[in-house]
C-alpha cells in the first residue's frame, strides 16, 4: 500500500523508446545538432556498432547523419525509404549481435519517423515555392499591366480635359495609342488566365486545318502598333496547319512583343514547312544572342531578360504560355540563335488536299 500523500508510480519508459522519441523532436525541430545527438544517443542505446540516417532534398543534395565507426555493407541492418516511388532516404544500423524484436522495432520506428521528416520537409519546401509564386505572380501584373494602364489613363484623361481645344488628328493619335494599349492589357489578362487554367485545371484547345499564312498576317494586325514599327515579312509560305486559330494568334503575338521589348529594332517573320512534317512560324530578331543561362530557363514563369541594356525586364508569362499551349496542339516552341535571335513555333501540317485559295 502506498501513503496517502505518496505520488503514483511512474510507468517506465525503455531507454530504446525514450531515445527513439528524442530522435523524433529532434526531428521536428531540424536542428542538425540535435538530430546528431539523438542519432548518437540511439546507436549507443541500442549498443549499435554504427548508425547512419541520410535524406535526399528535392534539390539532390544529401542530408547524412552518422554515429559510431563506419558500417560495412555485408553486416549492417537497414531500411530504404522510398518517397513517391523513389528513394529518398535510408536508415542503417551496424548491430553487435543478431537483431532482437526490440532492435528491428527501433530500427523500424525510426526508419518511420525520417519518412515523416522527408515528406514534411517536401512539404514545407512545395509551401515556400507556392508562396514565392503567388508573390512573382502578383508583381508580374503589377509590372505589366502598370505601363499600359498609366497610357490609358492619362491619355484619356487629356482628351477629357482639353477635347475642344485639340486637333482632329490629335484626337485620333490619342485615342489610337489608347486602343493599342487597352490591347495590350486585354492580352496580358488573356496570358494570365491561360496560364492559370493550363497550370490547375488544364486547357482545351479546338485544332482544325488552318492557313498558317493568313493566320499570321491577322496575328500581326492585332498587335500594339509600336510593336509593328519594324516588323517584315521574310519567308511566307501558304500552308496548311492543325492548330487552334485563336491560340496560334495568341503565340505569334506574344512572341512579336517579346522581340520588340527586349530584341533587336527589326523583327521578322516567316512560314514554313519541313520535310519531317513540321510548320514552322519563326519570330527573329537583330538583336544580340540570349546568354545561355537565360536561354535554359527562358520558358519558365516569371523569368527575366537583360538583352537591351544590362536593364532586367520582365518576360512575364509570355514565352511560359505560347510554350504551353504549342504543346496542346501537338507542336512545341524553341528559341535557337544563328546570328539573329529565332523563336520557332512547331506545328503538325494539316493532313488536306489543296491549300483554300486565299
Amino acid at each position: 500500500m502506498f501513503a496517502e500523500d505518496a505520488p503514483p508510480p511512474r510507468a517506465t519508459v525503455h531507454p530504446v523508446h525514450d531515445a527513439v522519441l528524442g530522435l523524433g523532436r529532434a526531428l521536428l525541430q531540424a536542428d542538425e545538432a540535435g538530430i546528431t545527438a539523438a542519432v548518437d544517443s540511439l546507436r549507443s542505446v541500442l549498443g549499435a556498432r554504427s548508425l547512419v540516417i541520410e535524406q535526399l532534398g528535392e534539390a539532390g543534395t544529401l542530408a547524412r547523419f552518422e554515429s559510431g565507426s563506419s558500417p560495412n555493407a555485408t553486416d549492417e541492418t537497414g531500411v530504404s525509404i522510398s518517397v513517391d516511388g523513389t528513394w529518398a532516404g535510408s536508415v542503417s544500423v551496424g548491430f553487435e549481435s543478431d537483431p532482437t524484436l526490440l532492435d528491428r522495432w527501433a530500427l523500424d520506428a525510426t526508419a518511420d519517423l525520417v519518412e515523416g521528416w522527408i515528406r514534411r520537409t517536401r512539404v514545407t519546401a512545395q509551401l515556400s515555392e507556392a508562396v514565392a509564386q503567388k508573390n512573382r505572380f502578383v508583381a508580374t501584373v503589377g509590372h505589366e499591366i502598370r505601363t499600359p494602364l498609366a497610357a490609358v489613363l492619362g491619355l484619356a484623361g487629356e482628351l477629357r480635359d482639353r477635347f475642344d481645344s485639340l486637333e482632329t488628328a490629335e484626337v485620333r493619335e490619342l485615342i489610337g495609342v489608347i486602343a493599342d494599349q487597352a490591347r495590350e492589357i486585354a492580352d496580358i489578362v488573356e496570358d494570365l488566365l491561360a496560364f492559370t487554367r493550363t497550370e490547375h485545371f488544364g486547357f482545351v484547345v479546338h485544332t482544325e486545318p488552318t492557313r498558317v499564312d493568313d493566320l499570321v498576317r491577322a496575328a500581326v494586325a492585332s498587335v500594339p502598333s509600336a510593336a509593328r514599327s519594324g516588323l517584315s515579312m521574310r519567308r511566307i509560305e501558304s500552308v496548311l496547319a492543325m492548330c487552334d486559330p485563336l491560340r496560334t494568334r495568341q503565340i505569334i503575338r506574344n512572341l512579336v512583343v517579346n522581340a520588340h521589348r527586349h530584341g533587336g529594332e527589326r523583327i521578322f517573320l516567316e512560314v514554313r514547312s519541313t520535310p519531317e512534317g513540321d510548320v514552322v512560324i519563326t519570330v527573329a530578331d537583330s538583336g544580340g544572342q540570349i546568354p545561355d543561362e537565360l536561354a535554359a530557363k527562358m520558358f519558365e514563369p516569371y523569368a527575366t531578360s537583360n538583352r537591351m541594356d544590362g536593364a532586367m525586364a520582365s518576360l512575364g508569362l509570355g514565352l511560359t504560355v505560347s510554350r504551353q499551349l504549342a504543346r496542346k496542339m501537338g507542336g512545341d516552341l524553341f528559341y535557337r540563335w544563328d546570328g539573329e535571335s529565332r523563336f520557332e513555333l512547331h506545328l503538325p501540317k494539316a493532313v488536306a488536299g489543296t491549300v483554300p485559295d486565299p
